[in-house]
């Protein structure tokens, strides 16, 4: 009897033991739960930080070195990747941003995001853009700029499309007038070991403009594109800054068949078949189509590209000769020849170019291939003369689109 009553008791503490442990397991697994599942909470504010230029009153063709803004992270109970951003008004009103309000409106806007978003808890804001942010929302003329203005600015912080907005700092600038014009067009380029000579820091191609395109005269935003020959086991990827890799770039969804593309975190992109194919950018809605290009049985290869016109005395290989691109580029030591189309130059024009006047792209005196357009700084195929205006320009031109770009210098 006894043996049993010690069985007993030996069971009773097991099963004690048990159900002590199933509740430190339980326990445990919600306490990590916790952890790795946070409960999303939307913050009603968070703090912008007060500069030391607040104190004063800032004469924005003095600063030199930029308006730098501070802030403490926006806390929505989880590490996320919050998007920041610096916003300016004139009245200390947020119901009709900029970006949605034409200059030409009879009610002008009242507030405006002011440089670009960062996913740090910094900026600093050139004052060159500080300046034509106020000449949008207050309409300066030249003879009526204020001898000081004041500046309300608060941050955002934006997540899965959802803003929050900081405490609101009053600043007091010295403004100046600035001449609105449209933003040029906002240009991608491509990068890899199928561009240049292979060299993905240093050598890019851009797609450009088209003709045929309507651009944000804001943003320069809108669709771009680039035709050319790329070889499959060449791969390639798509940036926004010409220099480096500091900002966006697309590239191919992992895992996924081609044709999925994604703007952050892609790997290289590399094309099913050898061929012809258009890259086609939307760069306001964000959209990457890369499709084989229907007119390549017609396309023919060109050693040599001129840019001649009124000022060369139209005279081809006497004008500005124009630089190839696309080279050669070394796979797996075996040097492969890409299929050039894409030129550029440095060219200065003293004076703009009369009604008839302008310029063109030919390949060579006898003008048997030659291309032109109606429009300026960019435009896509046409025998009319190229209307340029005074100044220096890189130019980009495209021998199978037609598609050319002047970016001032």
């Amino acid at each position: 009897m006894k043996v049993i009553n010690r069985i007993n008791n030996i069971n009773m503490k097991s099963i004690l033991n048990l159900l002590l442990f199933a509740g430190l397991l339980i326990f445990s697994a919600c306490d990590k739960d916790l952890v790795d599942n946070p409960t999303y909470k939307k913050p009603s504010t968070f703090a912008l930080q007060t500069p030391e230029f607040a104190k004063t009153t800032v004469d924005l063709k003095e600063v030199k070195d930029g308006m730098k803004f501070s802030w403490d992270a926006a806390d929505y109970g989880f590490p996320a990747a919050i998007e920041y951003g610096i916003q300016m008004s004139t009245t200390d009103k947020w119901d009709r941003i900029a970006s949605k309000v034409e200059d030409t409106n009879p009610v002008p806007a009242n507030y405006a995001n002011v440089g670009k978003a960062t996913a740090s808890l910094s900026t600093t804001l050139a004052v060159a853009d500080v300046a034509k942010v106020l000449q949008q929302l207050q309409r300066y003329t030249a003879s009526s700029v204020p001898a000081t203005q004041k500046v309300y600015t608060r941050a955002y912080a934006l997540l899965n499309g959802d803003s929050v907005f900081s405490n609101t700092l009053e600043l007091t600038v010295k403004p100046y007038y600035v001449a609105l014009v449209d933003a040029p067009v906002k240009i991608w380029y491509l990068v890899g070991s199928n561009f240049g000579e292979g060299k993905w820091q240093t050598d890019v191609v851009p797609l450009l403009p088209m003709g045929d395109q309507v651009y944000d005269k804001r943003t320069g935003l809108g669709i771009i594109s680039w035709t050319g020959y790329i070889y499959k086991d060449l791969e390639f990827k798509l940036r926004e800054n010409a220099e480096n890799w500091s900002e966006g770039q697309w590239g191919q969804s992992k895992g996924k068949p081609f044709g999925t593309f994604v703007k952050k975190d892609g790997g290289n992109i590399k094309v099913p078949e050898d061929g012809y194919y258009t890259v086609t950018l939307d760069t306001k809605n964000d959209k990457l189509t890369i499709e084989k290009y229907k007119g390549a049985s017609s396309v023919k290869e060109f050693e040599h590209m001129y840019m001649p016109g009124t000022y060369s005395s139209w005279t081809p290989t006497q004008s500005t000769k124009m630089d190839p691109l696309n080279k050669s580029v070394n796979n797996n030591g075996a040097e492969i020849k890409l299929k050039n189309h894409d030129w550029s130059a440095t060219v200065t024009f003293k004076a703009n170019a009369n009604k008839g006047e302008g310029a063109k792209f030919a390949v060579d005196d006898s003008w048997s291939s030659n291309w032109g357009g109606a429009t300026f700084p960019y435009g896509s195929g046409g025998g009319n003369n190229i209307p340029y205006k005074a100044g220096t320009y890189k130019v980009f031109f495209n021998d199978i689109t037609g598609q050319y770009s002047f970016v001032k210098q």
